[in-house]
């Protein structure tokens, strides 16, 4: 029998399930050696990555440590006239999950009449970064992110159990977890859980040390639903009181210090941009700073300044006045900064990525309502996708859009 070879393990495997050697497979993440914050591990949220060569068995079973999983490549004949790679999900066939407990190595092998070893995974432990005060603030803001995660483990034996959990605040009040078994903040975990009966043990020490690198995940959840759950703090109740708020403070022509402390406070505010990391007034060098910072899932970085809500935008002519023109002179002033020192700027900015592919800017000033629309409208078209300018009254539209398409 000629045995497959184990490539690694990857993220994403498209297409997954049944093969066929005429369709390409596209294959993200493929490693060897897996490094992770989260033990235990569970191999249900990854694919195995196989090379079949010719004359292999299109049909079999590979054992993944104490795991196994069936592997079809639809060729039509019981062995394979052509080189083929393949990624193999695991399947445990219930709710159990696929969970590797401790860092260490796992041998793949190939079942049959005889087993054979046909690879070698290593599982290292690398424990995560504390949560950084931006981190933690982007969290806040995008209401796609997750503020409450749990990992329950049980015993199907005595049902015995324990639900570690972490959030972006601690509050005893939530999560509710009603019939979860010994809810536990995470960084009072024991090293180990053991069941009443004996049967059922799982290591913790990972969690108790790393378990808040769940909450920077942009999706915890864990394929089958076995091993974590999570929940958002954003209700919609919250969601029109925080907006009804803002409104009456724009309508009380605040200060630009006041709206700024505003959404400080409430940075759901910020929810359009999908924020990363969210910094408050990040410096540009020693020249300037800017309100707010943001980087993207795309590694872009958005710096935006604030104006006064009151701030009159056009002339009776249409043409836009000097307050806005000085308004829109800021930021070409921070690009013609980091144009000259960028490496400088941004490692100004503390926790700010090295590796950030662009810079834009964000002018948010005034209201749309004593503007004719259709001088506004062509004001905006002839901005250009690195200097932005937008109203208050569109980023509160920007905020109910971006808050309405994630709770519906």
């Amino acid at each position: 029998m000629i045995a497959p070879i184990l490539l690694g393990i990857a993220d994403r495997v498209s297409p997954s399930g049944i093969f066929s050697p005429a369709i390409g497979v596209d294959i993200s993440g493929l490693r060897q050696v897996v490094l992770s914050p989260i033990f235990p591990f569970d191999l249900l949220n990854y694919h195995f990555v196989l090379a079949f060569p010719e004359g292999s068995a299109a049909q079999g079973r590979i054992r993944i440590g104490p795991y196994e999983a069936s592997y079809t490549i639809n060729a039509g004949r019981p062995h394979l006239d052509r080189f083929v790679v393949a990624g193999i999900p695991v399947r445990t066939g219930g709710r159990c999950g696929a969970l590797i407990h401790e860092p260490g190595t796992l041998k793949v092998t190939l079942l049959g009449d005889t087993e054979i070893e046909i690879g070698r995974l290593e599982f290292l432990y690398q424990p995560a970064d504390p949560l950084s005060d931006d981190v933690r603030r982007a969290i806040e803001s995008n209401p796609t992110r997750w503020k409450v995660i749990a990992a329950q483990f049980s015993c199907p034996e005595c049902k015995d159990g324990i639900t570690p959990y972490v959030a972006i605040r601690r509050n005893p009040g939530i999560p509710d977890f009603k019939k979860s078994p010994r809810p536990t903040w995470y960084t009072e975990l024991p090293d180990k859980f053991v069941c009443s009966c004996g049967k059922a043990s799982v290591q913790l020490r990972f969690l108790r040390e790393s378990m808040h690198y769940l909450l920077q995940a942009l999706n915890p959840f864990l394929p089958d639903g076995s091993m974590a759950t999570a929940g958002s703090s954003v209700s919609p109740t919250e969601v029109n009181q925080v907006l009804t708020t803002f409104a009456g403070v724009l309508d009380s022509a605040p200060l630009e210090e006041d709206v700024q402390t505003f959404i400080e406070s409430n940075p759901m505010l910020l929810a359009p941009f999908a924020a990363r990391n969210l910094f408050f007034k990040p410096p540009i060098l020693t020249k300037f700073r800017a309100d707010f910072g943001i980087v993207t899932s795309r590694e872009e970085l958005l710096l935006i300044e604030i104006e006064r809500p009151s701030l009159r935008l056009f002339n009776k002519d249409g043409t836009q006045t000097a307050e806005l023109t000085q308004a829109l002179h800021q930021p070409e002033c921070w690009d013609n900064a980091i144009t000259e020192n960028r490496a400088a700027v941004l490692s100004c900015i503390k926790n700010c990525p090295a590796e950030i592919a662009t810079i834009s800017y964000l002018v948010i000033a005034g209201r749309s309502e004593p503007c004719e629309p259709e001088v506004l409208r062509k004001f905006l078209r002839s901005r250009s996708a690195r200097f932005q300018f937008m109203t208050y009254d569109h980023l509160m539209q920007n905020v109910r859009d971006a808050i309405r398409s994630t709770l519906t």
